[in-house]
């Protein structure tokens, strides 16, 4: 058992190097598409958030403690239709440039016009949106549930700050213990189910003949044995995650495609299943990722 998890460490480390030194590689090309993705989806995300909001302020479904917006979440998952095929292309993009194979900064959209594939980007948008029906129940409304009860107590302490309250304490009643510990909860299980699906995108970009719920489903079973290996693997950014909050994101210039570039060479390993978390001697680069396909 020691002797896995020693390999697995090494897997990791190497995984993590390799994806350094592609994302210092092709910096400026993955910067440039990775912020054509982030723009679009943040732009389009917060114009359809204001549009819910500004128009139907009181859409609002309450279940138990948690708030649902009934108008907006549906509209952002909606708004994903236009999202997922530039997505994917990006997918794509980052996969070729990990394989060696020839990149085209163009072609990231060639998945809102080629036939097969604006057809599987419908098909991934479906599953999308049936994964949604789980995650924002167990991910989005704790976490909302979470950000509200923390503003509450924000609110709070600089009230008890402005009347020159020397030891500030919680009032009770403005938070619930339970009903927090419930939201951590449900969050940590609905970030484990996602992960399982991790690899999904990843298996469209790459055979785009496959439908969202045969890359879903590829991607649960490939993900079997590496969930822990993965997540592990995140919490190894996270001092990385620090760095993005203390430069003011300057440091994510690098960051997110150095993390972009790990998650493909992630997906590549476990599509790979070579057995490396069994060798003495993991080789990453000849195993995981198959230069030469």
């Amino acid at each position: 058992m020691g002797g896995c998890e020693m390999n697995k460490s090494i897997i990791r480390k190497r995984t993590k190097m390799l994806a350094k030194g592609i994302a210092m590689q092709s910096i400026l090309r993955l910067v440039f598409v990775i912020a054509i993705q982030y723009i679009t989806t943040m732009l389009l995300s917060n114009l359809v958030t204001q549009l819910a909001f500004r128009y139907f302020p009181e859409a609002f479904v309450r279940f138990g403690p948690y708030l649902l917006h009934y108008v907006g979440v549906p509209l952002i998952i909606a708004s994903n239709l236009l999202l997922i095929p530039i997505e994917l292309g990006v997918t794509e993009y980052v996969l070729k440039l990990v394989r060696k194979q020839p990149a085209r900064i163009a072609d990231i959209f060639n998945w809102y016009s080629d036939g097969d594939k604006l057809r599987a980007g419908l098909s991934y948008f479906w599953f999308m949106t049936v994964l949604s029906v789980v995650t924002v129940p167990l991910v989005q409304l704790p976490l909302d549930y979470l950000a509200g009860a923390l503003s509450d107590v924000q609110t709070e302490l600089l009230r008890q700050a402005a009347e020159g309250v020397t030891e500030m304490v919680i009032t009770p009643g403005i938070i619930d213990g339970n009903m927090i510990l419930l939201s951590v909860g449900l969050v940590i299980i609905g970030f484990m189910v996602e992960v399982r699906f991790m690899a999904a995108a990843f298996i469209i970009a790459d055979d785009p003949k496959k439908s969202g719920f045969a890359a879903g489903l590829q991607s649960w079973k490939f993900m079997r044995g590496h969930t822990w290996e993965y997540i592990v693997l995140i919490l190894s950014f996270a001092l990385w995650f620090l760095a993005c909050f203390v430069t003011m994101f300057l440091i994510a210039i690098f960051f997110i495609p150095y993390f972009t570039v790990t998650q493909a060479i992630f997906a590549e390993y476990i599509r790979s299943d070579t057995g490396l978390a069994d060798a003495k001697k993991p080789d990453i680069e000849s195993d995981v990722i198959e230069n030469d396909r």
